[in-house]
């Protein structure tokens, strides 16, 4: 028995060490494969590391989610040509180009531009990726149901573009503080943007009421109020040293929560949009989730310049910078003023065209209509006179049934209405 018993647990050792040394040979085969794959990934190859740099590429993700929401596409001829129709519109009538729209797509793309160009290492080219994924994805609305392709934000994308290029060799804390203005900008011009054949609407208390209404327009509204909270909380984030977080996380919600209320609250009088507390509360949690999430540390001067320049040329820098912000800024009041049509106002009506009045009308023409019936041709005169001698009630009777009313000037009922009209006819 106990020889029995120590060929089997040295039976077991073998066994053991035999699946512990295939173990370790699959995992020694398998462990470089999984190292150059997680090397050749896009996300390692192009970006910096870290959860930060995920934030901002998910706040990119939520701009191109908010912009193809609901994500149905639709290959049939009539929704194709309405996903166009905004561009042929414009060719065809240049006066209806809305530059509040350009002003707002210029502005935020220029902020996205710029987050990208923070999230890219060193010696990475952006302008041009950034510009080709831009494009795709305002390409892809076209086929996608609710969606439309403008060309106020083709010419949007190419003035982002025009904007962010002096910004390609400063240090990235200003190129972050320089997109988080434009994503300010573009917010502020989208939510005074009105429409003079639009009506003004009380403030909406209720959360989320008006997106229940309409689903598929709320949720698309929705995103396109979470993505600017997303990229400002990273943009801030990435901007500052990490002794100031705390603070700028509890000032910076108080401050945006308060812009969001003001710019909704003034909704009430812009003609055609909806001030709701819905977008209040949605971005004021996003600044929250974005703060929240833990990062490692960045400190200021992590965020080292892209180029070493000399003290000269980066102050030329700072001030290529003010002048492109105060450029922007322009840009935005300008097209805001400018995406205001024209109120309604009264019309006189007594110097409009009116209707002759039938007095005044001359009298009708019917060449080929019958005075008298075909088959029931009336009584002349001659009969008439005929019946008042030898019946005079007989008239009076007539009439009285034809009135559905008795000679004691008494209103029939519809059982005697009925009775009078079958006694008549037979």
């Amino acid at each position: 028995a106990p020889a029995v018993g120590s060929s089997r647990c040295n039976r077991s050792i073998a066994s053991m060490m035999r699946r512990s040394s295939s173990e370790a040979a699959l995992a020694s085969r398998y462990t470089p494969l999984r190292e150059t794959l997680r090397r050749s990934h896009w996300r390692a190859r192009g970006f910096r590391p870290g959860r930060l740099a995920n934030l901002g590429l998910l706040s990119i993700g939520i701009w191109a989610l908010s912009q193809l929401f609901p994500l149905v596409p639709s290959f049939d001829v009539g929704e194709l040509r309405h996903g166009v129709s905004p561009l042929w519109t414009v060719f065809r009538e240049p006066w209806r180009f809305d530059f509040g729209a350009w002003a707002a797509y210029t502005a935020s793309l220029a902020g996205l531009a710029l987050i990208a160009r923070t999230l890219v290492k060193p010696g990475r080219p952006i302008n041009l990726p950034f510009l080709v994924f831009v494009a795709c994805v305002l390409v892809l609305k076209v086929p996608v149901t609710a969606r439309q392709l403008s060309l106020e934000a083709l010419a949007g994308a190419l003035g982002a573009v025009v904007l962010t290029l002096p910004m390609s060799g400063m240090r990235l804390a200003a190129v972050a503080r320089a997109g988080a203005f434009f994503i300010l900008c573009g917010f502020i011009v989208a939510e005074l943007r009105g429409s003079a054949a639009g009506v003004r609407h009380p403030f909406m208390w209720v959360p989320f009421g008006a997106e229940l209404e309409n689903p598929l327009v709320g949720m698309a509204s929705m995103l396109e109020n979470i993505w600017p909270a997303a990229a400002l909380a990273y943009l801030i984030r990435f901007a500052t040293p990490t002794r100031r977080h705390r603070a700028l996380a509890f000032g910076g919600g108080l401050a945006l929560g308060a812009l969001a209320f003001g710019l909704e609250w003034y909704e009430q009088f812009i003609p055609g949009r909806i001030g709701d507390i819905t977008t209040v509360l949605l971005m004021i949690s996003t600044w929250v989730i974005f703060w929240v999430i833990p990062v490692s540390e960045i400190a200021p001067q992590s965020a080292a310049p892209i180029a070493q320049l000399h003290k000269a040329r980066d102050a030329a820098r700072t001030g290529t910078l003010v002048g492109v912000a105060f450029l922007a800024a322009a840009a935005a009041v300008i097209g805001t003023a400018l995406s205001y049509r024209p109120t309604e106002t009264r019309v006189d009506e007594s110097k409009l065209a009116k209707l002759p009045a039938p007095s005044e009308l001359p009298p009708a023409r019917l060449p080929g209509f019958h005075l008298v019936h075909p088959r029931l041709p009336s009584p002349t005169l001659a009969e008439l006179a005929d019946l008042r001698t030898h019946n005079p009630n007989f008239a009076t009777l007539m009439a009285a049934r034809a009135t559905c009313i008795r000679p004691r000037s008494r209103r029939c009922s519809s059982r005697e209405a009925w009775t009078l009209t079958f006694s008549f006819a037979a």
